[in-house]
């Protein structure tokens, strides 16, 4: 029996046009952003935006932000 797809799930991408390399660990960079979507989807019950942008800090280090248009966590959590 094959999964059926629930909902569809928008992904915007705002990525620099020149990052700066990083030194890491490919394998668990993509692990790692493979839970972070995962997380997202399920978060959004697979409907909604997932943003997914890179930037250089003031201090030169390099970001990567993922963020949903999920409910977020219960403030009892946070």
């Amino acid at each position: 029996m094959a999964l059926q797809p629930v909902g569809t799930m928008e992904v915007q991408w705002k990525l620099q046009d020149d990052p700066p390399r990083v030194k890491a660990s490919p394998t668990l960079l993509r692990q790692v952003f493979i839970n972070l979507v995962t997380n997202a989807s399920q978060a959004m019950n697979g409907e909604g935006t997932l943003t997914i942008r890179t930037a250089t800090g003031a201090d030169g280090a390099v970001e990567i932000v993922f963020s949903d248009t999920g409910p977020g966590l219960p403030a009892r959590i946070v």
